[in-house]
């Protein structure tokens, strides 16, 4: 993998740790394992901006 992207999946990982609270790991869905950077499917309206998802309620 290239650092670039190792670099960005870690954030991303870490993003969802610490802002969003979620320390559960998502499964993609092609081949089923889990990855620290995906939201767990019960989470995945995390995914859209704070905002726009409360204006959507």
């Amino acid at each position: 993998m290239n650092p670039y992207l190792e670099t960005t999946l870690a954030h991303l990982a870490e993003y969802k740790r610490s802002h969003l609270g979620v320390p559960t790991d998502g499964r993609w869905h092609h081949n089923n394992k889990p990855y620290a950077h995906l939201l767990p499917e019960d989470q995945r309206e995390l995914n859209i901006l704070p905002h726009i998802r409360t204006d959507q309620s």
